[in-house]
């Protein structure tokens, strides 16, 4: 009987502990659960008061500033556009028999210009329009807004030439596209098609479209592309070459000219070849010490000169050009 109540309060013993264990763990968990909810009210309050008491966004006075601050960087653009293609040759829509005789009468003025400067030039000169005058073709309606903006080019550039007196204008290269089909409507048609999208432009890339070919030889310049502005492009550029007997004076005046033009140009290219190096070979001096009845020592110092400015030769210089056009309604939003 005793060993049965002993068990007994063993038992009871063993409830009543595990009854205040439990009870204890109990209390804690709610004592951890309100310090919990105390430290996540205390963030909150704090991130409310950032957002309400500390507003971090824009007020609406920088708002306007900002807004102020484009208007101000548009107009800057705006001007820098139009300053830069403020002297740029447009192309001008014309029938393709107005042209052939616009390009008449610039070859007699240009002719007349080159004269004028006792420049030599080719007894055939064509100007780059070779196939123009050798059988009197018409151009095609869509190629004559851009043939008729190479001649105004090529007139002005001759007229930068002959400013520095070169002895002879051996030849003018134009980039050839007359009879492209990679777009066959016209240059008036494809403007106005590019300017109903301008107002998607903002944020596009400013380098898009297709690559303009390079065209930096003689021979074989043909870009079916040259000068037209392609979508999404700020601007277009022409190509042509000059290749011209000059010394050297008269090549760097030319340069110097090309760079005080108001028009925006670039030289791409320029390459000089020399007669015999530009260096007279030391038998022609024998020679002519020879033909004196002299020695080669008895020569005076000038004599025996066979380099310099006193026995420069003309040489071959060949001098690329890039003529920009630029789009000066590009970036502008429709209204």
């Amino acid at each position: 009987m005793k060993s049965g109540k002993i068990v007994l309060w063993v038992a009871i013993a063993v409830g009543a502990l595990m009854l205040i264990g439990s009870g204890t763990m109990l209390v804690l968990g709610f004592l951890g659960y309100n310090e919990a909810m105390s430290e996540m009210t205390g963030a909150k309050d704090s991130i409310k008061r950032i957002y309400e008491d500390s507003n971090p966004f824009p007020t609406e006075e920088n708002i306007d500033v900002y807004k102020e601050h484009d208007v101000e960087l548009q107009k800057w653009f705006d001007d820098i556009l139009n300053n830069l293609a403020a002297q740029q040759v447009e192309p001008v829509q014309k029938s393709p028999s107005a042209f052939m005789s616009t390009l008449g009468e610039k070859r007699t003025e240009m002719f007349a210009l080159i004269r004028e400067n006792n420049v030599k030039m080719p007894a055939e000169f064509d100007l780059g329009f070779k196939k123009y005058f050798e059988a009197n073709a018409l151009p095609a309606p869509r190629d004559v807004g851009r043939l008729g903006q190479q001649l105004f080019l090529v007139e002005r550039l001759v007229t930068i030439f002959c400013e520095a007196k070169p002895q002879e204008i051996i030849a003018i290269k134009r980039e050839l596209f007359e009879g492209s089909q990679v777009n066959s409507t016209s240059d008036t048609e494809e403007e106005e098609t590019d300017s109903r999208s301008r107002s998607s432009r903002r944020g596009r890339n400013s380098r898009g479209g297709e690559p303009t070919p390079k065209a930096n030889s003689v021979q074989g310049m043909t870009n079916p592309e040259t000068g037209r502005i392609v979508r999404n492009e700020i601007f277009g550029k022409m190509y042509f070459e000059f290749v011209i007997k000059a010394k050297m004076q008269s090549a760097l005046e030319i340069l110097n000219n090309i760079s005080k033009e108001k028009m925006f140009l670039r030289v791409s290219t320029v390459k000089f070849i020399k007669p015999n190096n530009g260096i007279l070979p030391s038998s022609t001096i024998e020679a002519k010490a020879l033909a004196d009845g002299v020695t080669l020592k008895e020569l005076s110092r000038p004599e025996r000169l066979v380099s310099g400015l006193e026995l420069e030769v003309p040489m071959e210089v060949t001098i690329g050009i890039e003529v920009y056009r630029f789009d000066k309604t590009y970036n502008q939003e429709d209204k």
